[in-house]
C-alpha cells in the first residue's frame, strides 16, 4: 500500500473519531447544518490532497469546489477556518517565461484566500462597515505592507517586487480586512472561533497519534506531489520522543495553534452544557499542547493564561493560587519516578536541547551587529551578510526564529515599528472594548478577555518561533477579529449609553 493512501486511512479514521466529539462540544454553538458543511469539507480537502497524487490536480478541484460549496447558507469565514489546516502548506510554483523562473507560489492558504476570501471583498455588508483608516491598526497594517513592497523592489528584480507586493495583498491585507470588515456580529466571532476549535481539535489528535506511534502522517505528502518544501525537514526527536507536527510543518508552530485553542475554549466552553463532554474537550487540547515536545507555547499557554486572570475578577486570589497550584504540582512531578525527566523539559529548570537557548541568545547579539548596517530600513537580503553566516546550523540554513528580528532585518526599525504597532493598538482597542463591555456583558467581556490573553501570548511565541506558515496567516486573522469586537462592542453599548442618558434626561 502506498505511504500516502495509509496515512489518508489514518488521517480520516482520527478525523471521524474527533468528529464524533466535536459535534458534542458545538452543539449549542453552531447549527447541525453548519456542522455537517465543516465535516464534508474538511473530509473533501483532505481526499483531494491525499488521492490526486498531483499537487495542480489538487489545486484546480479545490479552487471549482469552494466557488461551489461557498453558498448563500454557508457562513463563509466559518468555513475558511474550518478547513484551514486541513493541508500542509506545501507550494507549487506557476512557471514563468524567459528569465522569470516561476510567477506565483500557490499554496492551501493562499487557494483559500483567492476564493473564499477573495470573494467576500465584493460582498455587500448587512451592517454599516467602518471604512479603512477609521482604526490606527489600518495605518500600521497599510504601512507595513506598503513599505514591504517597495523595499522588495529595492533588493530584487522587478518581477520579484510585483511578486512580494501581489503576495503581501493576498497573504496579509485581505485576511485581515475580511476579518476585520466583514465580522459584524458577537454570534459571527463565535462560529469563527467555533471553526477554530473545530480545526485545531483534529489536528491535535493527528499530532498526538504521530507522538505516540512516532509517525509523522503528513510528511511524504510534498513528495507524492514530487515537490520540494523547505519545512518538510523529516523527524525530529527530543529525549527519545518524536516531536509532533500534524499539518502545520514544524512542531513549534503546532504547539503555539493548540496554545490559541485553550485560549478559545477559554471562552466557548461556557456553552458547552455537559460537563463530561467539556473535560474531554479539555484532555485533547492538552495532549495536543503537549505532544509537539515544544517548550515555546508551553510558556505562550502559561502568559496567555495568567493574561486572561489579570483582568478578570479576584485577579490577585487567581494567579496566586495559580503559582501555588503550579508549585504544588511540580514537587509532585519532582516525587514521581518519571518527574526529573519531565521537569527536565521545563524551560528554566531542565537542560534538554539547552543549544537552542544558545542559538536564540547568540542570534539576538549577530542580528544587532547586522542591523546597525542599515537600521532604518534594514536589508531584504540580510541572509546573505558574512556576519549572519556563523549563524549556518547543521542543516545548512540560517534559522531567524524570531518574528521581531527577522522585521528588523529586512525591513529595519520602521519596519519593526509598524508591525509593532498592528499588535499593541489592536490591544489597545480590544481593552477599550473590554471596558466598555465590563458591567454591560459578562459574556462580551469575557471574550475580550480571551482575545488579549491570545494576542498576548502570540507576541511573546513569535520572538521565539517566528511568524510564518499558518502562525501568520491566523495572526492577521486574530488582528482583524480584535478590530471587529471593538467596532461591535462600541455600536451595541454606546448606543445603551446614549438611551440611558436621554433616559435620565427625559425622567428630570
Amino acid at each position: 500500500m502506498p505511504a500516502n493512501i495509509r496515512a489518508y486511512i489514518f488521517i480520516v479514521a482520527i478525523a471521524l473519531f474527533s468528529l464524533y466529539f466535536i459535534k458534542k462540544i458545538t452543539a449549542n454553538l453552531i447549527s447541525t447544518t453548519e456542522f455537517k458543511k465543516w465535516q464534508t469539507s474538511w473530509l473533501a480537502v483532505t481526499s483531494f490532497a491525499f488521492l490526486s497524487f498531483n499537487f495542480w490536480l489538487y489545486a484546480i478541484v479545490m479552487f471549482f469546489y469552494l466557488l461551489f460549496t461557498n453558498g448563500k447558507k454557508t457562513h463563509t469565514l466559518g468555513l475558511y477556518v474550518a478547513i484551514l489546516f486541513a493541508v500542509p502548506l506545501v507550494p507549487g510554483y506557476i512557471p514563468g517565461f524567459g528569465l522569470v523562473n516561476y510567477l506565483f507560489a500557490l499554496d492551501h492558504i493562499r487557494i483559500l484566500n483567492l476564493t473564499l476570501l477573495l470573494s467576500m471583498l465584493f460582498t455587500p455588508n448587512e451592517h454599516k462597515t467602518l471604512a479603512l483608516g477609521k482604526v490606527k491598526t489600518d495605518f500600521f497594517l497599510v504601512g507595513f505592507i506598503v513599505l514591504g513592497s517597495i523595499l522588495d523592489f529595492r533588493d530584487s528584480s522587478f518581477t520579484d517586487g510585483l511578486r512580494g507586493s501581489f503576495y503581501n495583498f493576498i497573504d496579509v491585507y485581505i485576511p485581515y480586512y475580511v476579518f476585520s470588515r466583514k465580522i459584524q456580529t458577537f454570534e459571527d466571532i463565535k462560529i469563527v472561533l467555533t471553526a477554530f476549535l473545530f480545526a485545531c481539535i483534529i489536528a491535535g489528535n493527528i499530532g498526538i497519534f504521530e507522538n505516540i506511534r512516532s509517525w509523522l502522517v503528513y510528511a511524504d505528502l510534498n513528495k507524492t506531489w514530487r515537490l520540494a518544501w523547505s519545512w518538510s525537514g523529516g523527524y525530529l526527536g527530543r529525549e527519545g520522543s518524536i516531536r509532533a507536527v500534524s499539518s502545520f510543518g514544524h512542531s513549534i508552530l503546532f504547539g503555539t495553534m493548540m496554545t490559541f485553542a485553550i485560549g478559545v475554549f477559554l471562552f466557548l466552553q461556557r456553552y458547552v452544557k455537559n460537563k463530561t463532554v467539556k473535560r474531554i474537550c479539555w484532555a485533547m487540547l492538552f495532549l495536543g499542547l503537549l505532544a509537539p515536545i515544544s517548550r515555546g507555547p508551553w510558556v505562550g499557554a502559561v502568559i496567555m493564561y495568567v493574561t486572561f486572570i489579570l483582568f478578570g475578577k479576584n485577579a490577585l486570589k487567581n494567579i496566586t493560587q495559580f503559582v501555588a497550584a503550579s508549585l504544588a504540582g511540580l514537587m509532585i512531578l519532582a516525587a514521581s519516578p518519571f518527574g526529573s525527566k519531565i521537569i527536565n523539559y521545563i524551560p528554566g529548570l531542565g537542560n534538554v536541547d539547552s543549544g537552542n537557548v544558545e542559538y536564540r541568545e547568540k542570534l539576538i547579539d549577530v542580528s544587532f551587529l547586522v542591523i546597525a548596517k542599515n537600521p532604518i530600513f534594514g536589508d531584504t537580503k540580510f541572509l546573505d551578510n558574512p556576519l549572519m553566516e556563523e549563524m549556518r546550523q547543521g542543516q545548512g540554513i540560517i534559522d531567524v526564529v524570531n518574528a521581531y528580528l527577522s522585521v528588523a532585518l529586512s525591513n529595519g526599525f520602521v519596519g519593526l515599528f509598524l508591525f509593532l504597532g498592528m499588535f499593541i493598538s489592536t490591544l489597545a482597542m480590544i481593552y477599550k472594548a473590554m471596558k466598555l463591555a465590563k458591567g454591560n456583558s459578562e459574556e462580551y467581556h469575557l471574550l475580550g478577555r480571551c482575545l488579549l490573553a491570545i494576542i498576548v501570548a502570540s507576541m511573546f511565541m513569535i520572538g521565539s518561533s517566528g511568524n510564518q506558515l499558518a502562525l501568520k496567516t491566523v495572526n492577521w486573522c486574530l488582528l482583524g477579529i480584535g478590530v471587529a469586537y471593538w467596532q461591535i462592542v462600541r455600536l451595541q453599548f454606546s448606543n445603551k449609553k446614549i438611551q440611558s442618558a436621554v433616559l435620565i434626561t427625559e425622567s428630570i
